[in-house]
């Protein structure tokens, strides 16, 4: 889990011992990101109410308010960008994928929310976690990345 330089960097492991809780890694995983979402972006409002499975897939329904639809899937090995921005910014998007060519790193995915309060969360799937985000603060509100 990575937000701006300087804070934590990691690895977390869910282990579900016993027969009892074979299949609660399934259900423990959610719970996990979850609190690390919540974690890395101090002022969103994150829990299980709104992340939740679909499937054996945890996806995120909203961040701080803001709806996404559809639901942002948090696909295991894929690292998730995390940032929000003023809504009415039509160059944001181009302005941010120089930003990930950059670091050398590619987009493989790209939602967005509903408009709260005037700003829209984006989320990326990107093919490595950026080795800073340093770049991207002039540009952005709040970002945040991991990888689970």
């Amino acid at each position: 889990m990575r937000a701006w330089p300087g804070s934590p960097k990691g690895t977390i492991q869910t282990i579900t011992p016993g027969t009892s809780l074979k299949n609660a890694g399934n259900r423990l995983s959610p719970a996990v990101i979850v609190g690390l979402l919540k974690e890395a972006s101090k002022q969103a409002d994150v829990n299980l109410v709104n992340a939740k499975l679909l499937g054996t897939t945890p996806v995120l329904q909203g961040l701080n308010g803001a709806i996404f639809r559809p639901e942002v899937p948090l696909c295991r090995g894929l690292p998730l960008l995390l940032f929000q921005t003023q809504a009415s910014n039509p160059a944001m998007l181009p302005t941010m994928i120089g930003l990930l060519a950059e670091a050398g790193v590619w987009l493989l995915s790209y939602q967005t929310s509903l408009v709260s309060d005037g700003e829209t969360w984006h989320v990326m799937g990107i093919s490595s976690l950026m080795p800073s985000l340093e770049a991207w603060k002039q540009h952005v509100t709040e970002a945040f990345q991991f990888h689970f």
